[in-house]
């Protein structure tokens, strides 16, 4: 049908994001990314919400800096998924929570379609870290600056109508319609020239997206200092 989708299966942990599955999404992105028969990709969770962000007896799979303690930046890398690292249309479609890191996810995919149960959050203030996954970089770039402030800050939930109103999601549907809605939304790109496409993702890429590599390393040079520190 010429979609790709890859699925947070981690269920049991609301697909916390961390160790083994990130170079298993990033190899399963490149995949599709390469398969001439794949025009969109879709990025979904299983269960009961889209990702519940950093799960860190996952992390621990990859294993931690030695002197510092902080993560690696490597184990973060989610460039995959952003339109400087794709030519094809990319999809979240999120329901339930989607928290920390995987806000990172959804801001980076081109479009966000979410169900009226989906949460948004940005909870790094209460654990005394900084946004990963481009968390900081992806919001200001979707959000003024004053409400990224708030919902970093803060770490202010927010709610599938406000993310709307703010910008963060294109769509918010009924919640037994997300599934239906997405493959619409699916079919309606694959309907457009694909060379067209490509072009425009090159011409968004370099608007909005050139220093991404910078901020994924500050985010993580950032964190390795925090790890350690006495918050």
């Amino acid at each position: 049908d010429q979609v790709g989708t890859i699925t947070f299966n981690y269920p049991q942990q609301l697909n916390g994001i961390g160790g083994i599955m990130i170079p298993e999404f990033n190899a399963a992105f490149r995949e599709l990314e390469y398969d001439d028969d794949i025009r969109v990709i879709v990025i979904n969770g299983a269960g009961k919400a889209f990702s519940g962000g950093g799960a860190m007896d996952k992390l621990k799979e990859i294993g931690d800096d030695q002197q510092s303690g902080a993560v690696a930046p490597e184990t973060f890398d989610m460039r995959e998924i952003s339109a400087c690292n794709s030519w094809k249309p990319v999809i979240a479609s999120v329901h339930g929570a989607c928290a920390g890191g995987a806000i990172g996810v959804a801001l980076l995919a081109d479009f966000c379609i979410c169900s009226e149960d989906a949460l948004f959050v940005e909870p790094f203030a209460n654990i005394a870290i900084c946004p990963d996954v481009s968390g900081t970089y992806a919001l200001t770039r979707h959000v003024n600056v004053k409400k990224a402030t708030q919902y970093i800050m803060l770490a202010d939930r927010i709610k599938a109508d406000q993310a709307l109103e703010a910008g963060i999601v294109n769509w918010v549907v009924p919640n037994d319609e997300l599934e239906a809605e997405t493959a619409k939304l699916c079919q309606k790109l694959i309907s457009k020239p694909k060379n067209a496409l490509k072009m425009m993702k090159q011409f968004m890429t370099q608007c909005c997206w050139g220093d991404l590599e910078d901020e994924l390393r500050l985010e993580w040079m950032a964190n390795a200092i925090l790890t350690n520190s006495t918050d």
